[in-house]
């Protein structure tokens, strides 16, 4: 048992490792900065010019307020939304989303299926080991 020990808390390191990243990039709003507010609010605040400018990453916009208070929210198809943010004499700027986003989240849908089956895989080498000696 001895001799098994530092290779039980190497894949203990691992696991613990791995379901420390699938829990930071679980978070959707890990890197978002500011108040979340209702896309319904956000239409209203820009109607009212009280939004200054805005950075939209595919259905995500981040934005700032005239008094630089920051908030995000995100939209549903709106074709008519840059139309709107032009007339109320806000600031846009537009990215494409990245690949790596959609990498990702696929790394982390399937992450954890992954790591249970590569733990029963370990285990069962384990047992079968056990059982010869």
């Amino acid at each position: 048992m001895k001799g098994n020990l530092p290779s039980f808390m190497l894949w203990m390191l691992i696991v613990l490792v791995l379901l420390g990243v699938f829990t930071f990039f679980q978070s959707p709003h890990s890197n978002l900065t500011g108040t979340e507010i209702p896309y319904s609010q956000f239409i209203n605040e820009v109607d009212q010019r009280k939004v200054s400018g805005v950075n939209i990453t595919g259905n995500e916009i981040r934005g700032e307020y005239a008094g630089g208070q920051s908030f995000f929210t995100y939209a549903p198809y709106d074709p008519s939304l840059v139309d709107r943010l032009q007339r109320n004499g806000v600031s846009i700027t537009a990215r494409p989303e990245s690949g790596l986003h959609w990498l990702l989240s696929l790394l982390i849908s399937w992450l954890p299926f992954v790591v249970l089956i590569g733990t029963w895989l370990f285990l069962a080498r384990r047992m079968q080991r056990n059982k010869d000696v």
